[in-house]
């Protein structure tokens, strides 16, 4: 019997020569279109050489409130509006790295600029100010070269007000420019687009963005915020940051429990979907629906289509990585989640939620070190928040540090004025009973004051002491409360030993996780 390879040989010269140069040229074009589909894949592709322009900190920098000339409380709200659209048009600029936060009140300290560049690993800083006088207007900026200590590029723009958005825009192209960056033209159409000819609209919707960044994570009173926006719209209905802002405030205070579901659901998707028609291309819009369809949906796949596109859109955008962060923790792709954790953290170094995050994945690998200055940072740079305490505490008992431990706690508890009577009495309890008795004592605690709140820890108590099923019937309750974070526990390592059980399973299910085992 003849091989196949050598019955090919014998025959291959039997196609005519112009059959043989016809499927040559088909196979060139076929290659040539495989190798083009795979370059845009490549580069839609949010994963792909996530940090290729962070490397280089020749092109970063970091943005510092400009000052307000003028004492007025309206004029201070202009002031950080310049700042923020400034700094929003520079987030634009794929190939400089952009800090995603403003930068003035870092450390407490807004004078020793070497100090921060540190900190932030930035090279530039851009700082000015703005005075506002009824229709006329005059911004001056100043781009600082910290590795020289040279401010390297300056302007004064003395323009009237309607032509704010020109300067800000003008601003970020001058910066460019003495980065030695090119701006894509993509990029160039969302720098030199106004968002809107309404100075008034423009005045609330400020108003409304300054308000919700200066909020009190315990605050609980919505009106105030939704009042700058709603007249933003009403001054301009066509305005679609505007609607991306409403919708903020909804989606944020629903997420706290300050606001009642569904309600702030519908209420937070309908303002982004109208955002979206009026503009297609906002990365926050995309970013803030993709939260909105896998917090409050439940819908994975949907919600990772609107992320990646907010990260295609711009890749600078930190948030944008934060929530994709968080969808593939849920998803149980950690390797991911940890990259996409990484770069949001390197984009916004002081974002709260962001150092908290990182930490926990230090930690996670083992890296206790590095987790330890992360929460110590956050404690640092946000000493009236507990948050920092509570990662402490409960780092500390899983590496048995106890007395630590129960430092932490103690700290926690001055926080609130209703705990602290029980700073003493958990002293009390650990240095006559220990440890045990204090989680059990905390754990009483929780499910009688603060259940709701507190039903992750009390879930994990309860696995710990090997007690499944009542950390079983907990997930359930916690079901019916339909709480938001209810889907993360299919990343919790801790409950392995409960993935298998019928009961999970079942819980998974209705949340649409069962694929996302692995």
């Amino acid at each position: 019997m003849v091989s196949a390879l050598e019955d090919t040989k014998k025959t291959r010269w039997k196609v005519p020569v112009w059959k043989v140069l016809g499927y040559g040229a088909i196979s060139i074009v076929i290659f040539l279109g495989l190798a083009l589909l795979l370059n845009i894949l490549v580069f839609k592709n949010p994963n792909t050489d996530l940090f290729a322009h962070v490397k280089n900190t020749d092109k970063s920098i970091a943005v510092l409130p400009f000052k307000s000339l003028s004492s007025e409380v309206e004029n201070q709200y202009f002031a950080e509006g310049v700042t923020r659209s400034i700094l929003y048009n520079l987030i634009q600029i794929s190939e400089i790295k952009v800090i995603n936060s403003l930068v003035g009140e870092l450390g407490g300290n807004t004078l020793n600029l070497n100090a921060m560049a540190g900190k932030l690993n930035v090279r530039f800083f851009l700082s000015g100010s703005v005075q506002k006088s009824g229709e006329q207007i005059l911004v001056m900026a100043q781009l600082t070269d910290i590795t020289k200590n040279q401010i390297i590029w300056s302007e004064k723009y003395p323009r009237k007000l309607a032509d704010i958005f020109l300067i800000q825009s003008d601003i970020a192209k001058q910066v460019a420019t003495n980065l030695q960056s090119v701006i894509a033209k993509k990029e160039k159409y969302q720098i030199e687009k106004m968002p809107t000819k309404n100075m008034e609209a423009h005045a609330w919707y400020v108003m409304g963005r300054y308000l919700m960044d200066r909020r009190s994570y315990r605050e609980v009173e919505i009106s105030k915020y939704i009042t700058p926006f709603k007249n933003a719209i009403a001054a301009d209905p066509e305005y679609a940051e505007a609607y991306v802002g409403l919708a903020d405030v909804y989606l944020t205070f629903t997420k706290t429990n300050s606001y009642p579901r569904p309600e702030g659901d519908i209420r937070a998707k309908e303002n982004v979907l109208k955002a979206l028609e009026l503009n297609s291309n906002l990365a926050e819009a995309h970013t803030t629906l993709g939260v909105i369809l896998y917090r409050s949906e439940m819908k994975w796949e949907d919600a990772r289509k609107e992320l990646e596109h907010a990260i295609e859109l711009n890749p600078n955008y930190g948030q944008a990585h934060r929530y994709y962060a968080e969808l593939m923790e849920i998803l149980r792709q950690r390797e991911l989640a940890k990259l996409h954790c990484f770069k949001a953290a390197e984009l916004d170094p002081i974002s709260p939620y962001l150092i908290l995050l990182k930490g926990r994945f230090l930690e996670n690998d083992g890296k206790f070190e590095e987790a330890i200055k992360e929460y110590k940072k956050f404690i640092e740079m946000y000493p009236e928040n507990p948050s920092g305490y509570w990662y402490l505490w409960d780092f500390y008992l899983k590496t048995g540090e106890e007395l630590k431990a129960l430092e932490s706690l103690q700290r926690v508890l001055q926080f609130y004025p209703d705990d602290k009577p029980y700073v003493d009495t958990i002293k009390v309890i650990y240095d006559k009973h220990g440890m045990k008795e204090l989680e059990k004592w905390l754990n009483e605690y929780n499910i009688k004051y603060d259940d709701r709140e507190s039903w992750k820890a009390i879930v994990l108590y309860y696995n710990k002491i090997g007690e499944k099923e009542k950390a079983l019937e907990w997930l359930e309750k916690t079901f019916k409360w339909q709480d938001q974070y209810l889907p993360d526990m299919n990343s919790w390592s801790e409950l392995d030993n409960l993935r298998s059980e019928p009961r999970f399973q079942a819980l998974l299910g209705k949340m649409g996780l069962t694929a996302y085992q692995k």
